[in-house]
């Protein structure tokens, strides 16, 4: 059903379409501009880091969104780009859970998401996979508007207790 591959350059019109696109923007912390220049520019950056990783996410051999990892404080966040499959978005990240838990990570106890207050539908998301909100949140700027970003943390032990219902959902993240 889905699959994962690294992102690459033939991907870089598609993913500044799905960034800039309204639907997938509202929820990110920054704004960027529509210029396939700096897409690029963020691409050679990109390929030189060790520590972030960014796939496109398929399902049925379509690309509908992207899901990234930071390495460096094990942070991560998604999208689902193509409008007419965001209701998708909650069964992607079962395949990302086992694969950092299961996977890569066997020694790591927790990652971090970042949601904005007013995302219910991604906290809703987050809550039935076993995060619990952190008691840190602080404002970002956002088209001129103070908007409240909250901190979720999934625990290693959290998922695992879930392991029944979602172990089937396994794939490469190359």
């Amino acid at each position: 059903m889905f699959n994962f591959k690294e992102i690459s350059e033939n991907d870089l019109e598609l993913v500044l379409k799905w960034r800039t696109s309204e639907h997938v923007t509202k929820f990110m912390n920054t704004d960027i501009q529509n210029s396939i220049e700096n897409q690029k520019k963020w691409f050679k950056a990109y390929l030189k880091n060790d520590e972030y990783k960014f796939w496109i996410i398929n399902y049925d051999n379509k690309r509908i969104g992207s899901i990234y990892l930071d390495e460096k404080d094990m942070s991560w966040g998604f999208y689902i780009g193509e409008k007419k499959y965001t209701l998708l978005g909650p069964m992607v990240l079962p395949y990302f859970y086992n694969y950092i838990f299961l996977d890569r990570y066997k020694d790591l106890e927790y990652i971090d998401a970042e949601v904005f207050k007013n995302n219910k539908a991604v906290i809703k998301i987050h809550n039935k996979h076993g995060y619990e909100k952190l008691n840190n949140e602080y404002k970002v700027i956002k088209s001129d508007k103070e908007i409240v970003l909250c901190k979720y943390r999934l625990f290693k032990s959290s998922w695992l207790a879930l392991e029944k219902k979602y172990k089937r959902f396994r794939a490469d993240f190359p």
